[in-house]
C-alpha cells in the first residue's frame, strides 16, 4: 500500500513539475535558465523513478 502512495505522490510531482516547465517555456522561452532548471528536476525525478524500477 505505501508503495501505491508513494507512486501517486511520486506522479504527483512529475505532473507538476511538467506544467511549471511547459508554462515557462511558453512564457519566457525553452532557452530560459527557468525553463531549463525545471527539466533538469523533472529529468532528474524521471530518472530516479525508473533506477528504482530496475
Amino acid at each position: 500500500m505505501n508503495r501505491t502512495i508513494d507512486s501517486d505522490k511520486v506522479l504527483d510531482e512529475i505532473l507538476r513539475l511538467r506544467k511549471k516547465m511547459i508554462t515557462s517555456g511558453i512564457q519566457k522561452g525553452l532557452t530560459h535558465a527557468e525553463t531549463i532548471k525545471h527539466s533538469k528536476e523533472l529529468d532528474k525525478l524521471i530518472y530516479k523513478v525508473l533506477s528504482e524500477k530496475s
